[in-house]
């Protein structure tokens, strides 16, 4: 098993894929990914994957917002500077370099969903350095 290596506290931009300077891996690491309503109207985004890892980031244009859980995971900014995605989009992103499995996170939307679907979800994996998955769509 090789050891992963991440940003600790995550992705220091909103952007497609991380700056490593590496191709990202080909397939996808996700076994599982599902979207639900809550009563709440809040966009419930649980993902699971085969292998641990470290990193990850979460982009939407969908108008709304993350919810940070501290100690898990914290908003990017998306600027448009430096390459960044523009103001239109939403990120978050890991907040620790803790091995995970499974994501479980809340998008609240600005306007009420009539599906899971109506929101759209891009998703970035990193396992390491040189192991990263990028355009995962949930």
């Amino acid at each position: 098993m090789s050891l992963a290596r991440a940003y600790r506290d995550g992705a220091p931009l909103c952007v497609t894929s991380p700056r490593h300077g590496l191709e990202p891996q080909k397939g996808d690491p996700v076994l599982i990914s599902s979207k639900e309503l809550s009563i709440e109207k809040e966009l419930i985004v649980r993902i699971s994957t085969d292998s641990p890892f470290k990193g990850f980031l979460l982009t939407t244009q969908h108008p709304g917002e993350f919810i940070e859980t501290k100690g898990f995971s914290r908003r990017v900014p998306c600027t448009g500077q430096l390459g960044s995605l523009s103001q239109d989009f939403t990120g978050l992103t890991h907040d620790n370099d803790d091995l995970k499995a499974e994501l479980e996170i809340v998008f609240v939307p600005v306007d009420d969903l009539k599906s899971s679907d109506d929101a759209v979800f891009n998703l970035t994996i990193v396992q390491d350095y040189s192991t990263y998955w990028t355009g995962i769509i949930v």
